[in-house]
């Protein structure tokens, strides 16, 4: 993987401050997502002979620099119904105090929740 991810465009991108300034990823430690054969672990085998890629990505940004903490980050290697491998990311978020007088979606934000995971 050492390779692929030392050519990653995406993260490239990031560390150059060209796209998606201020957010972060966790670290990948797992084998690329994208260009399965549909239904099998096996990587393309078309004529077109992809390179499999890290496509499918989680990335978040915060304020402060320790607000947000991954838990995991990893690929769903067992749903196989597309040529991409679905990704999971379960994060600690630190929520702060704020006003309570900006409406949202669905009304007032619910300060008092304590619990905030992502997938």
């Amino acid at each position: 993987m050492g390779p692929l991810l030392e050519h990653d465009q995406l993260s490239k991108e990031m560390k150059e401050g060209s796209i998606f300034k201020g957010f972060q990823e966790a670290p990948i430690h797992f084998l690329p997502t994208y260009k399965f054969n549909v239904g099998c672990d096996v990587y393309d085998t078309t004529s077109k002979q992809r390179t499999p890629s890290f496509t499918d990505r989680i990335v978040f940004r915060s304020r402060q620099a320790d607000d947000i903490r991954a838990f995991k980050y990893t690929c769903c290697s067992g749903i196989k119904t597309s040529d991409h491998r679905p990704v999971i990311g379960v994060f600690q978020v630190k929520l702060r105090p704020g006003r309570d007088n900006i409406p949202l979606g669905a009304g007032q934000f619910d300060r008092g929740f304590t619990i905030c995971t992502i997938s």
